[in-house]
């Protein structure tokens, strides 16, 4: 089982993303962070905080990547934390590493497939929250939708 939760940083406090109805600050620096776990191993959480846009935005190429069976490699926006998706059969071996590794084997299709529900639901809600969000989330969604 996949869970995720995405948090907006405000004031040094986390806030439920899809919950908030404020303006955001910065539209070109959403801090924010993901909660992120796979079979109850937690992968990203608020400690690893960044621009929660462009994290979205990198996770939605590598779920491309995945789903042409191609491995994917980033690293978050601000911070030294890798992320990785290697392919092995029908699993997705993924992995971050920050101080160590810390490494899970999940099924591809629904990794593919929660993952790409948590981000259609991100950039949906991004793009709710203000005119100037429109196109980067629309080119994301058409990305995911192309999934």
């Amino acid at each position: 089982m996949i869970s995720s939760k995405t948090y907006l940083k405000i004031k040094n406090k986390f806030v439920d993303f899809h919950a908030f109805d404020g303006e955001i600050q910065d539209p070109n620096y959403i801090e924010g962070a993901i909660e992120l776990s796979v079979g109850g191993v937690v992968l990203l959480d608020k400690s690893m905080w960044d621009c929660v846009d462009q994290l979205w935005a990198y996770l939605t190429e590598g779920l491309v990547c995945v789903s042409r069976g191609k491995e994917f490699k980033t690293y978050f926006p601000d911070q030294p934390i890798e992320i990785k998706f290697d392919i092995r059969g029908g699993s997705v071996v993924f992995s971050v590493t920050v101080h160590e590794i810390i490494k899970v084997v999940v099924d591809r299709f629904e990794f593919v497939s929660e993952m790409k529900r948590f981000a259609i639901e991100f950039f949906e809600d991004l793009k709710g929250k203000g005119e100037r969000f429109g196109a980067i989330s629309d080119f994301y969604l058409d990305k995911l939708n192309s999934i």
